[in-house]
């Protein structure tokens, strides 16, 4: 071959490409695509950054993770439409003879035509990245709000794998293009497979997906520890090369003008390039398929022994040498007791590493050295002990943990899910991380032995925590700093090494270390001190809260006081808030699949959340008076306001690093938690009790919601609020979205907190446990006062640290303390069914005044169970006046009310002017939401006052509760029947398919309420029949709700079915809501009812008729069955069906009725 030859081919493609005007059209659109792109996540991180922790992941920093798959897949269209017609430029430009006249091979030309396609592509891709780096230069240098530089390790090897991509693509199309006469069937065949690539990427598994696709592997980009390429794509670009040498060597054979050269020979040699090329490729699939094989037997070993009995771990002591990226060396002491006879003791340790020597100081025989094996990470010790028996385990362990051993009973498998799943990958992949950069020993890693076996079950009803003392010493470079469980105590310098001893006098439950070239910034607060680590290539975000010293200390020690006033103290002496390396696992295994961000002591922060957020961008000012108005609006100035922004911004983080949650867990749950029945829901309870009590915050976290492209959903929720402003519900939004699902409260209707199975759908047994005991701790919080809450979990703490408790054992607790949860909640754990409360209108009157001359109103309305099931309530209300001047409102609530199933009371309520708000909000009810005890608007009221001022009644002030017979059928005609859309006599077919749009695209999901798919605005006009719970005006017992399909061709249909108890003449009415769209037209309905066998057609007008019941006509029935039809033809767009009503006529109203 001829370079030269080669060369002048190229720089002639390259020529030729810049006369096609579409060559042109590519270049500006790959520019504008590579700005638009940047700018897109540019523009988000700079809205949301600040607001939550999970927003500033989405950092421009980190651009080619977010967006590489797109530029690419444009690029490789791009070049499909610049190559799809090479052939017949050739025969254009008589491109035979001028090979001819000069002594080029078809293989020298090929070459250099393919680079020439190849390099102006690239070029074009290089041309936008270059513009981009340029502005995040910019943005650096003159501080600008929006963007920043993308991270340069990512941007070369991004770069390096588009050339090597682009280059077999243009291969391959060239091979088409000479092989297939006409142009369209190049174009066909290109798209098709790029389609057929997508397909793949969408319904592949991802362990397939990394391997099968031509786009590059997934990686989170990271400034800690960058890397050119994520894994397995240096065996791709051995691929690529090999088939662009293949396909290049084919199209040579293929080629129309004869060279010369032996057309048999190059055949071959392209078929066995190709050949291997593919060999290569289909060799990395089945590794990765063995891998994964490998990893299921692991797991099958470790489930053997699920069962066996497990030694409980007192006390853990030793050494921890961390030699970074080298070798982890361990010396270890564990102290043993036996809870029950065991044949051998069984621990986990991660699969990496080598233990060097091992001794039980009980066992009898060998110099105290049993035999063991250790094999998937699964150590087996041949020493028996009896119940109640004591031990030391010694070893000596060393070696580098395997990064991808730990979380072996996870209930998804980010590798074995699809697309969707694969959105868990942004919580990161490594159970461990050892590096030469960063060191991160997590317990889901199992760097330390654990007792039992690798699949532990979380469920704590069969394997309760277990609690043990630590005092371990470890030796990190001079240069670096190692975060624990607790404070940090230099013990010594030895060459280029330092150790520090961490020896917290409290309990833990798992241990983790985090180590690396840390800078630290502290503050001590009495005996507890805070830190932040971060890693020097990240100090720039700390510079924006230089002037929050004070706010920072002064809050700290707020927080610090608060726990103490409630008999709580923090226990390890020291907080360290550490950044970790994106791609570290931030999510544990087994079904609960909780966060791994929070350990005793340790609070990790990802490098894409705190670390990457853009604060400057909310605290810059255009001038000093700005700032000055800024500062007014925040007691304690400028760097209060920081202080609440970072406290609001953690809140909001819903990847699992929500700061409040961590810090709380290590007062109670760190220290001891529920075993036996019950002890999922009591945990959950008192974790969420804690939070809210220590923080006056809550949250919810679990990887469950990124299973299945949830995350779209939610993020296009809080999208919409931080463009209307809200920025302070972002960790309500995410509870909301999960918990407040219907499918989630039908299955909370299905079984007991006690019964809840979590091999059942553990994602819904999750949100169940979160709707019932985050309703729980906050009933307790109405009920009871923060110091006796504080009270009892102190005492929980004081009597059972280190050990765990029963539910029985902690309502006893409380009883002692003079709490009888059992009259406030009930048997909340073994109630399986929900309260349903109906309530009478809202009357009120104006009492006699005071003896001072104070006005009194009295407000009163019934509440009844209308279920067997007792349950909770409350009543929130707004009392006061309003001048032109000002407004003096006051805001009550009731205490937690606890009502008996098939009771009714009367509530009173007396304040000093009439009522201008008031809701009534089950705690955990069939009603499901909070419901306006007022209507009309708050201002009229609060302006005319609502009641007839001038007549007073003498009564006595009524404020409390006391027994009622009201019953909310006692208004309704005797004899009356509705059946409304959430009746069992409902029913509904839908003639075509519910679409589910569980796809990472739609930022919703079809839900299922009560059997009908849940309408959300989203659908806009649903073309299935869905339900609308979005309505005060329909009609429901404990909900209002409708049923709605758009107009169609009458083959999807609802049916209230009716069993009618005597003959007799009867009135059917038709309820309609209100107008609640006026996007959506009403019109005719195709009604027709059915009695006796026989059916009549019912005209009806939707758009003619009046909200609310509707007469449709008047029948003689005899006694049995009626069924009213209503399908989903209709001369409008939209067909309601919410509620009918048969009310028998008597005499007179018959007569009248004929009349008329």
């Amino acid at each position: 071959m001829n370079l030269r030859l080669i060369n002048a081919a190229m720089q002639a493609e390259m020529r030729s490409t810049r006369r096609l005007f579409r060559y042109w059209v590519f270049a500006v659109l790959t520019v504008i695509a590579g700005i638009g792109f940047f700018m897109q996540m540019s523009m988000v991180h700079a809205l949301g950054s600040s607001a939550s922790a999970t927003l500033a992941g989405m950092s421009p920093r980190f651009f080619i993770a977010g967006m590489g798959f797109n530029m690419l897949l444009f690029f490789l269209i791009g070049l499909t439409f610049l190559a799809f017609d090479v052939r017949t430029r050739d025969e254009r430009e008589h491109m035979s003879e001028v090979l001819d006249s000069r002594p080029y091979s078809n293989l020298e030309f090929l070459i250099g035509r393919i680079l020439g396609l190849t390099l102006m592509v690239w070029f074009s891709v290089l041309a936008a990245f270059l513009l981009v780096q340029g502005y995040g230069t910019l943005v650096g240098i003159f501080q600008l709000p929006v963007g920043e530089s993308i991270e340069p390790f990512s941007v070369i090897g991004f770069l390096i794998y588009t050339f090597f991509i682009l280059l077999v693509w243009a291969a391959f199309l060239v091979l088409l293009s000479v092989i297939l006469r006409y142009r369209i069937l190049v174009v066909i065949a290109g798209l098709g497979f790029l389609l057929l690539q997508g397909w793949a990427v969408f319904n592949l598994p991802l362990y397939q997906q990394l391997y099968v696709s031509i786009m590059p592997g997934f990686d989170l980009g990271s400034d800690i520890d960058p890397v050119f390429f994520a894994q397995g794509d240096v065996s791709k670009l051995l691929t690529w090369a090999l088939l662009a040498i293949g396909f290049t060597l084919l199209a040579t054979r293929f080629h129309p003008r004869a060279d010369g050269e032996s057309g048999q020979t190059r055949l071959l040699a392209g078929m066995g390039v190709t050949v291997l090329g593919i060999a290569v490729y289909v060799g990395q699939i089945v590794m990765a398929e063995q891998r994964i094989e490998a990893a299921d037997l692991v797991a099958d070993h470790h489930r053997t022994f699920e069962n066996h009995p497990r030694a409980d771990i007192d006390a853990i002591r030793g050494d921890v040498m961390i030699d970074p990226g080298r070798n982890l060396g361990l010396t270890l002491t564990l102290d043993l007791n036996a809870p029950e006879d065991m044949d051998d003791l069984v621990f986990t340790l991660n699969s990496g590493l080598n233990i060097t020597s091992l001794s039980v100081n009980s066992y009898a025989g060998g110099g105290g050295k049993p035999a063991y094996e250790f094999s998937d990470g699964l150590l087996i010790i041949d020493h028996a002990l009896s119940a109640g028996d004591r031990t030391q385990l010694s070893l000596e362990v060393d070696g580098i943990p395997n990064p991808e051993f730990g979380h072996l009973d996870q209930a998804i498998s980010l590798e074995k899910g699809d697309f969707n799943t694969g959105q868990m990958g942004m919580l990161g992949y490594l159970s461990s991380y050892y590096t030469s950069a960063y060191a991160a020993l997590l317990p889901g890693g199992y760097w330390l032995p654990t007792a039992g076996s690798g699949i532990p079950s979380d469920d704590a009803r069969r394997y309760p925590a277990d609690y043990y003392r630590i005092d371990i010493n470890v030796t990190v470079p001079q240069d670096w700093l190692v975060a624990g469980p607790g404070k940090r105590t230099p013990t010594g310098t030895s060459g280029d090494n330092h150790s520090f001893r961490f020896a917290p006098e409290a309990w833990v439950t798992r241990v983790g270390l985090l180590a690396s070239e840390f800078e630290q910034r502290a503050v001590t607060v009495g005996d507890t001190t805070f830190e932040l680590l971060l890693t020097p290539v990240h100090m720039k975000s700390i510079a924006y809260f230089e002037d929050a010293d004070e706010a920072i200390e002064r809050t700290l020690t707020e927080m610090l006081e608060h726990a103490n006033s409630l008999g709580l103290e923090y226990p390890y002496g020291q907080l360290s808030l550490v950044e970790t390396p994106s791609r570290i696992r931030t999510y544990g295994g087994g079904w609960r699949m909780d966060t791994t961000q929070m350990l005793p002591g340790i609070m990790m922060s990802r490098e894409t959340a705190f670390p990457s957020a853009r604060f400057d961008t909310t605290f810059s000012f255009d001038n000093r008076v700005q700032k000055e108005e800024f500062e007014e609006q925040f007691e304690g100035g400028i760097g209060q306001a920081k202080v609440e922004a970072v406290m609001r911004f953690s809140e909001n983080d819903f990847n699992g690093g929500n700061v409040f949650q961590g810090v709380a867990r290590n007062f109670v749950h760190y220290q001891t938690s529920a075993r036996g029945d019950g002890a999922l829901a009591l945990n959950f309870m008192l974790n969420d009790l804690a939070t809210r009590m220590l923080t006056e915050r809550t949250g919810y976290f679990s990887a469950h919601m990124f299973g299945d492209g949830g995350f779209n959903v939610i993020m296009g929720q809080i999208m919409g609020n931080l463009g209307r402003g809200r920025t302070d519900s972002v960790s309500q939004l995410v509870t909301q979205a999960n918990t407040g699902r219907p499918s989630v409260w039908d299955r909370a209707l299905e079984s007991s907190l006690v019964e809840l199975d979590t091999s059942e759908d553990p994602d819904q047994v999750l949100n169940v446990l979160a709707l019932k005991s985050s309703a729980i701790s906050e009933a307790l919080l109405n009920a009871y006062d923060l110091e006796q809450l504080g009270g009892l979990l102190s005492a929980l703490v004081d009597r059972y640290q280190g050990t765990t408790f029963t539910a029985d054992e902690f309502h006893a607790l409380a009883a002692e303390r003079g709490m009888d949860l059992t009259d406030l909640l009930g048997n909340w754990l073994d109630e399986p069914g929900l309260p349903g409360f109906l309530i009478s209108e809202v009357k009120t009157q104006r009492l006699q005044d005071t003896d001072t001359g104070r006005p009194q109103y009295q407000t009163t309305l019934h509440v009844r169970n209308g279920e067997p099931t007792p349950g909770l309530f409350r009543i929130e209300y707004v009392w006061g006046t309003r001048t032109k001047d000002e407004a003096v409102w006051t805001e009550d609530q009731t205490k937690p009310i606890r009502l008996k199933g098939h009771v009714a009371v009367e509530i009173g309520i007396v304040t000093a002017s009439p009522l201008l708000n008031a809701t009534f909000h089950p705690y955990l009810a069939l009603n499901r939401r909070v419901m306006p005890l007022l209507g009309g608007d708050r201002m009229k009221r609060a302006k005319k006052g609502g009641v007839d001022s001038s007549e007073r009644v003498d009564a006595e002030p009524f404020n409390g509760v006391r027994s009622s017979t009201w019953h909310p059928d006692q208004d309704l005609q005797p004899g009356t029947l509705v059946v409304d859309d959430l009746d069992q006599r409902f029913q509904f077919h839908n003639a075509n398919e519910v679409q589910s749009f569980d796809n990472p695209f739609v930022p919703f999901r079809v839900d299922m309420d009560q059997g009908i798919p849940a309408y959300q605005p989203f659908m806009g006009t649903p073309s299935w029949w869905a339900r609308n719970s979005d309505t005060r005006e329909a009609v429901g017992r404990y909900r209002k709700t409708m049923a709605m399909k758009g107009a169609g061709t009458g083959e999807s249909w609802v049916a209230f079915d009716t069993d009618i108890p005597r003959e007799g003449r009867w009135r059917l009415e038709y309820h309609l809501p209100e107008r609640f769209n006026k996007w959506m037209r009403w019109g005719t309905y195709d009604i027709q009812l059915a009695i006796d066998g026989s059916t009549q057609d019912i005209e009806f007008d939707s758009g003619a008729a009046q909200s609310g019941w509707n007469r449709l006509g008047d029948f003689d029935l005899s006694k049995g069955n009626v069924q009213l039809r209503v399908s989903d033809k209709t001369s409008g767009t939209i067909v309601i069906a919410d509620a009918i009503r048969w009310r028998p006529l008597d005499d007179a109203e018959v007569l009248t009725a004929r009349a008329d």
